[in-house]
């Protein structure tokens, strides 16, 4: 949204194709994958023994969870004006031989 507005709403892209296929694959879908798999608060021998344990932690995950998800929008909100104007304004600075980076460049960087 932030390249939009800087660049007018143009149609040129901020990442190549191969940068857009690379963190399809390896950047969003693997984490996700790994985190899945190991993520555990309660042992599955807990939760066996005690099958009370499980109800009583999904009704906290529904109380909590709109606290929770406005929390992650907030940190989300804050990460990505950092991700995005510390770098641009960062290389909008000519360099030593008077130019300054392309869009290319910035995308790579963000």
């Amino acid at each position: 949204v932030y390249f939009a507005f800087v660049t007018a709403f143009s149609c040129q892209p901020l990442y190549t194709t191969g940068l857009i296929a690379s963190l399809n694959v390896a950047w969003a879908s693997l984490p996700i994958i790994a985190y899945s798999l190991t993520e555990q608060d309660v042992s599955q021998a807990t939760i066996m023994a005690y099958p009370l344990l499980y109800g009583d932690s999904m009704l906290n995950t529904r109380r909590m969870f709109l606290l929770s998800q406005l929390q992650w929008i907030g940190l989300a909100v804050w990460h990505s004006l950092v991700v995005w104007f510390v770098p641009t304004y960062s290389m909008w600075l000519p360099n030593s031989q008077g130019r300054t980076e392309n869009w290319v460049m910035v995308g790579c960087t963000v």
